[in-house]
């Protein structure tokens, strides 16, 4: 819980972001962007999550010190935060070019804070001799979404390295903020409440977490040119997250405050579906079976992680950690 003042000033901030940047957001619901048809839809769920999940995420994810504060990178990414928040917004006004990627650039200026404060606490429990699997699963996650930011830029930019087409490189975007980040900060929460009630759980964690942040790199080693390391990433990645959505819908009904519960029941079970939808995607073409384009997986697995694993989830632990030891 945020006991002190100073830590309590930084979740304020990071509050009133997530409440004004989600006004921001459902007014995007009836805005002109640059974009159009299924870019739309991704730049949504994406703002979505820059506007509202992403700072959700970073205040549920707060370590503070012993002296109640937090520690200067996280302090610094939570103040760039409403204005890297507000420039990746305005860059979808403006056709993607140079314009749209100086305005989006301040957004990648917070990732850079963010991963720093990853590298921060990775760095400290090792020295202390306490890192866990929990631990390393957040502060991975941190050090992942620099890697969002920067294929938000290269969209905005209009640059395509792969050439993957434009849809993807944005859809790239996507997964890093998500899957990459808050993903692991999802995790990271229901395994330090698995391991501080002592649940015969996290032995089960471990193995999901470790599956859950190693299969991110895999993936985008497997689209730089090998589609044998991309399916093994794509596998190891769906069955990890579906193993923590499953493991999330079991962990659920043991918190005492029953509408948390309910929430976090909700995420888990958006995550779930949503990696169903993943494997058909994914495994479906490479082993002849009917599988959804990618048109068709914008408005499910999208929206699914987006709203229901994403949102939800983040303002599910926010209502439990002042209920449990997570």
């Amino acid at each position: 819980m945020l006991t002190s003042s100073r830590s309590f000033f930084d979740a304020r901030i990071l509050t009133r972001s997530a409440v004004v940047g989600g006004l921001v957001w459902m007014g995007l619901l009836f805005a002109p962007l640059a974009v159009a048809g299924p870019l739309a839809d991704v730049a949504t769920v994406l703002l979505l999550g820059v506007l509202v999940v992403v700072p959700l995420a970073l205040d549920v994810a707060a370590t503070p010190g012993r002296d109640g504060r937090n520690a200067l990178p996280y302090r610094l990414a939570v103040l760039v935060h409403p204005i890297g928040a507000l420039g990746a917004c305005a860059s979808f006004f403006v056709p993607a070019g140079q314009t749209a990627a100086v305005l989006g650039a301040p957004w990648m200026l917070f990732t850079v804070f963010v991963a720093l404060e990853g590298l921060r606490r990775l760095l400290e429990h090792i020295k202390t001799r306490t890192l866990s699997v929990h631990v390393l699963v957040t502060s991975v996650g941190f050090l992942y979404l620099p890697g969002g930011s920067g294929w938000l830029f290269l969209s905005r930019l209009g640059a395509d390295p792969g050439p993957y087409g434009e849809l993807i490189v944005l859809l790239t975007a996507v997964h890093f903020h998500f899957a990459a980040f808050v993903a692991p900060v999802w995790a990271g929460k229901l395994g330090s409440s698995a391991a501080a009630d002592r649940s015969k759980t996290y032995p089960a964690f471990r193995v999901v977490g470790v599956g859950l942040i190693a299969g991110t790199p895999l993936v985008a080693m497997g689209i730089a040119g090998s589609p044998t390391i991309e399916t093994i990433g794509v596998m190891l990645l769906t069955a990890s997250a579906f193993g923590l959505g499953s493991m999330g819908l079991l962990q659920a009904p043991r918190f005492p405050d029953r509408q948390g519960a309910i929430m976090l029941g909700l995420s888990a079970a958006s995550l779930c579906l949503a990696m169903l939808w993943a494997f058909a995607f994914n495994l479906g073409p490479r082993f002849g079976w009917s599988s959804p384009d990618v048109i068709a997986m914008i408005p499910r697995h999208g929206w699914l992680n987006g709203v229901g694993f994403g949102l939800i989830g983040m303002l599910a632990w926010r209502r439990l950690r002042s209920t449990c030891e997570c």
